[in-house]
């Protein structure tokens, strides 16, 4: 619900959430990543995918 706020203040809290998620889960952003697709602006996905495994 977050990641769809224009506020660039309450996205970028979003995206840092999701980097330390990626390294402590990282299937499950991953697979967060693949059912939002293209839905998130890239800066989140960059932030999502930064401590991914493989980086993506």
């Amino acid at each position: 619900m977050l990641a769809d706020d224009p506020d660039p203040v309450v996205r970028k809290p979003v995206g840092i959430a999701l980097k330390h998620a990626g390294a402590a889960d990282p299937d499950a952003v991953r697979a967060f990543l693949e059912r939002t697709g293209d839905r998130l602006p890239a800066p989140l996905r960059r932030a999502a995918r930064e401590k991914l495994p493989g980086g993506a």
